[in-house]
């Protein structure tokens, strides 16, 4: 699952992950939007907080996924 796919379904605000992550809440926009890829450890902390749910391919190379991730039917 991308990441921005799991935080539409985490119920946390951008701000309440960006404070886990330990980043700015615009790093975390910048995340969901594809606009940014996470460097390694933001990704495994990514992986952490989903509970592996987002792997850390899919943090790390989000454009190889889909709009979906790889869980995706579509």
């Amino acid at each position: 699952m991308l990441f921005a796919k799991w935080l539409e379904i985490a119920g946390m605000t951008q701000a309440e992950v960006a404070q886990k992550l330990n980043v700015d809440e615009s790093m975390v926009s910048h995340l969901k939007s594809g606009n940014r890829k996470p460097a390694a450890p933001l990704a495994q902390a990514i992986v952490n907080l989903s509970h592996g749910k987002v792997s850390l391919e899919e943090a790390l190379f989000p454009e190889q996924y889909g709009k979906n991730g790889k869980d995706s039917a579509a």
